[in-house]
Formats: C-alpha cells, sequence, structure tokens
C-alpha cells in the first residue's frame, strides 16, 4: 500500500477538482448524512507531522458543528486501560445522523503504541481481530467508515521536524517520540505496512494519502469522503447495502428447552437461610479476591417477567462491598439510545477492573422483546447472536467473568405474581400494563428464548436456567452458580 504512493499522486493529478467546488459539496453532504440518518465516522492516522491536523480542520470547517464531533485520541488514561481497550472508543461513537473526525484512533493501540512500548505487542493479533469485528458491526448497522492514512517519507518528516524545531514557538512539538519515529523510520513503515493490509477490509478500506503534497492530498480526502457518503446514502436508500457475515463462530453448547426445565424443586426456610449466610458470606470474600487481582466480573440477569430477578440480585447485593459494584437495571432503550448502536448503552457499564456490573436485563433484549415487538428484523436477531457471542468473547479474552442467568417459572406462577403486585399496595409499582401484555405473547416469547440460549450458550459465557418456581431454592442456584464461576476463574 504505502509503496503505491507514486501512483496515488498520479491518480489525485488526473481528478482533481477546483477545491471551492468540493467544498460546496461538503456543505451540501452534511444534509444528506442527516436527511438519512447516516453515523459516519471519518478517522486519520499516519506520520508524526504529515498535517493530521490540516486536513481535519480544512474538512471540519465546511461542516455544522453542532452535528459534528472530533475526538483526539491520545495513549489511554490510567482508567481507561483498566477497561477493554475499544470501551473509550464505543464511547465515541455518533449518532445516527452525526458525523465523528477521529485524529488518530483505535489503530493507536497496534500500530504506535506497541512502538512505545505502551501495549503488548504480543496482543496485537487478537486487538486486530477485535478491531475487525468493531468496524464490520458498525457498518452492518449502517455506520459509515472512512479510513485515510497519511504517508511521508523520511526526508520530508526530517525536514518538517527541523522546521518546527528552528522556531521557539514550535520547537515543543518536537518530542523524544518524533524523534525515536524518525531514527527508526524503517521499523515503523514495516507496523504501519502491516496494520494496513490486516485490516483494510471492502466495507472499510484504508485511503493512503501522499501527504508531501498538501493541496492535491485535501482534494483527494475531500473527493474520498463525498463519493464514500453519496455511494454509501444510494445503497442505504435503494436496499443494496453490504451486510457482512461474522468470520468466526463459536462452538456452542447443547440447552434444554426452557419448557422442559424442572420446577418441582424447593427449600425449606431454616436450609435457605443456612446456606444463604454461609454463600453470602463466601461471596463477599470473593469479591475482595476479584478486586486483588484486577478481574472485572459480570452477572447478566434475563428471565420471565416476576421471575424473581429483583430478589436474586437483591441477595447478591447483600454480600457486596457496595464501592466495588453497580446495578445497571436496563428498560426500553431511552431517544438518545436509539440514535445510537444498540449494544452501545452496554458498553458504557462494562465494569473496570477488579469491579462488578449486575445487568437486570441485558444486550439480550435485542433478540427477545425487540424482536417480538417489531424494533428489528428476523436477520438483525440472527446478526445479533454472533455480534453478542463476539461481544462476550471480547471481554472474557479482556480476562472479564460472565455469568449468564435464564429465570424460569411456569405461566401459571407468573399469573399468581402478577396478582400479587396488583393486590399489593407496596408491590403494585412492580406490574405494569407492559407486563400483562407480554403476557400474552407468551409462545412468542418462549419460542424466542430457547433460540437465543442454542445460539449464545458458549463455553466462555455458558447460560445458567434456573427455577425459580421456588424462590428460595433459585437464590440459593444463582449465588452458587456466581460462586464456582469466580472460583474457576482465580484458579
Amino acid at each position: 500500500m504505502l509503496i503505491e504512493l507514486a501512483e496515488h499522486k498520479k491518480h489525485m493529478k488526473e481528478h482533481k477538482k477546483e477545491k471551492k467546488q468540493l467544498q460546496a459539496e461538503l456543505a451540501v453532504l452534511q444534509q444528506t448524512i442527516r436527511e438519512n440518518r447516516l453515523p459516519v465516522i471519518i478517522l486519520f492516522e499516519g506520520w508524526s507531522f504529515s498535517g493530521k491536523g490540516t486536513f481535519i480542520s480544512e474538512l471540519m470547517i465546511n461542516f455544522d458543528f453542532r452535528h459534528l464531533t472530533m475526538h483526539n485520541i491520545t495513549p489511554p488514561t490510567p482508567q481507561e486501560l483498566r477497561r477493554p481497550f475499544l470501551w473509550r472508543h464505543w464511547n465515541m461513537l455518533p449518532k445516527k445522523g452525526e458525523m465523528s473526525i477521529l485524529d488518530c484512533s483505535w489503530y493507536q493501540d497496534i500500530s504506535t503504541y506497541p512502538l512505545l512500548d505502551l501495549t503488548d505487542e504480543d496482543k496485537n493479533k487478537e486487538r486486530t481481530q477485535d478491531i475487525l469485528q468493531f468496524e464490520r458491526t458498525l457498518h452492518n448497522a449502517g455506520y459509515i467508515i472512512i479510513k485515510f492514512f497519511l504517508q511521508i517519507d523520511r526526508k520530508t518528516l526530517k525536514k518538517r521536524m527541523d522546521s518546527l524545531e528552528s522556531s521557539s514557538a514550535t520547537k515543543w512539538r518536537v518530542t523524544e517520540r518524533e524523534k525515536n519515529q524518525y531514527r527508526r523510520y524503517r521499523r515503523c513503515h514495516q507496523v504501519y505496512q502491516n496494520m494496513l493490509e490486516e485490516t483494510s477490509t471492502p466495507i472499510a478500506p484504508w485511503h493512503v494519502v501522499d501527504a508531501s503534497y498538501l493541496d492535491e492530498a485535501s482534494t483527494f480526502i475531500f473527493e474520498t469522503v463525498i463519493d464514500t457518503i453519496h455511494n454509501a446514502a444510494n445503497q442505504q436508500t435503494h436496499g443494496t447495502w453490504p451486510i457482512v457475515p461474522p468470520e468466526e463462530t463459536f462452538p456452542l453448547l447443547t440447552t434444554e428447552p426452557i419448557q422442559n426445565i424442572p420446577l418441582d424443586r424447593k427449600m425449606d426456610d431454616g436450609d435457605y437461610e443456612k446456606q444463604l449466610q454461609k454463600l453470602q458470606k463466601k461471596l463477599f470474600s470473593l469479591q475482595a479476591a476479584l478486586y486483588r487481582e484486577k478481574i472485572p466480573a459480570l452477572f447478566l440477569f434475563e428471565g420471565w417477567d416476576a421471575a424473581g430477578k429483583g430478589g436474586c440480585i437483591n441477595r447478591i447485593c447483600q454480600s457486596l462491598d457496595p464501592r466495588g459494584y453497580q446495578v445497571r437495571q436496563i428498560a426500553a432503550p431511552t431517544e438518545e439510545e436509539r440514535q445510537y448502536h444498540y449494544l452501545w448503552r452496554f458498553w458504557r457499564s462494562i465494569p473496570k477492573t477488579g469491579h462488578i456490573t449486575i445487568f437486570d436485563r441485558t444486550w439480550y433484549g435485542r433478540v427477545l422483546v425487540e424482536y417480538i415487538e417489531k424494533f428489528c428484523t428476523k436477520a438483525e436477531q440472527v446478526r445479533a447472536y454472533g455480534e453478542i457471542n463476539e461481544l462476550e468473547k471480547q471481554l472474557t479474552d479482556w480476562g472479564a467473568v460472565i455469568v449468564k442467568f435464564w429465570l424460569q417459572i411456569d405461566k401459571n406462577e407468573q399469573l399468581k405474581r402478577f396478582n400479587d403486585r396488583q393486590s399489593t399496595p407496596a408491590k403494585r409499582w412492580k406490574i405494569t400494563d407492559e407486563d400483562w401484555r407480554n403476557r400474552e405473547k407468551w409462545d412468542s416469547y418462549e419460542t424466542a428464548v430457547n433460540q437465543m440460549l442454542a445460539n449464545t450458550s458458549t463455553a466462555f459465557a455458558p447460560w445458567h436456567t434456573v427455577p425459580t418456581q421456588c424462590k428460595k431454592y433459585g437464590r440459593i442456584q444463582v449465588l452458587e452458580h456466581i460462586i464456582h464461576a469466580i472460583e474457576q476463574k482465580l484458579r
């Protein structure tokens, strides 16, 4: 890629247009983005002093800043290092109909940072795979990703360094990092070359720009942005937007249909209190071990309305130091949350190392309520199985413990609990019209749940189907599964 710059320069010269005309087209382009609700990410990578700031400024000045965000990606902070490396990038996604322009990006983690010894180079292969999955997941949801790499040769790099160092106003910009990049130009060149070759895909190709020629380079950047967005808008309007299936699939565990789960398990009060006290004490000590070992944990709860999720979560929280966990109760997405990828709001709640997040409802709502209520299509439901498996694999590769529960009761028990909530003033807030509507779709939900379990129970994140017809029995089962998973991880 980088060695083809001479041909690239020729291409730019042949197709060069008047800059003013392109700027006028860019101004109109933002209206296309707004009308078609296209989320657009334009990222710039390249050598130091290759002109990223200049090109970004020239591009941004043509847009309405109310619908545009610029991010300058610097090395991760100590707090960011305690999250999965893609965590901060998920948090920077643009809304539908808006743009993000990135000065550097997630590619720093597999190029520049290893060269600076800021990340372990051995992780490059794993992170490269995560990036490819990330871009494919965004693309399949309609995100437009435009990637520019700004190339200059070693002579130009030295010339620009010397020019900056010659002025007292700019010499501060030439740090040991830039000097080291110049000294190790050949090594850096090879790292960048490998990155471009491994991560240029049909849905998110790299556009290599000869940044030695500023006017021609900016013209090429303008043309590429305009053409890419127009083509994307046309594809999405006409239903020809390409959906890319995952390259990797994960072996799935055999699951039992939920209607076959025995619900007659019971536990008397005396035995329950004795076991509860013992397990809660054990979980408290394990939380301390997770904190010491900097191991994050996620406990995910799905189940029928009134199946006892809140009671199980309450017994877990009784065992924990409140400074080390958070509970996220997931309802229907808000108006703001609907402007992003459906996983965006969950990434925001991924715990830092040594901490715990408990989800009362989860990203599995995508394949349950969102599908049944027709907020997503059948194709999107099927695609979500793979996207969720990839998410959970990334989290477990990062080091997280994931424990997933489906809480099972029968339809008669649900009706009994609904009526109890309806007739008890202290519990009435727990029952809503939506609960009754969902109950009418019991058979549809049952089918969707069985499909979910069959398609997302993996060795790294298996489902635990827990009968909670007897609430006390179910709570003990939940605590035992959590303790076992943490102990296995600590071993």
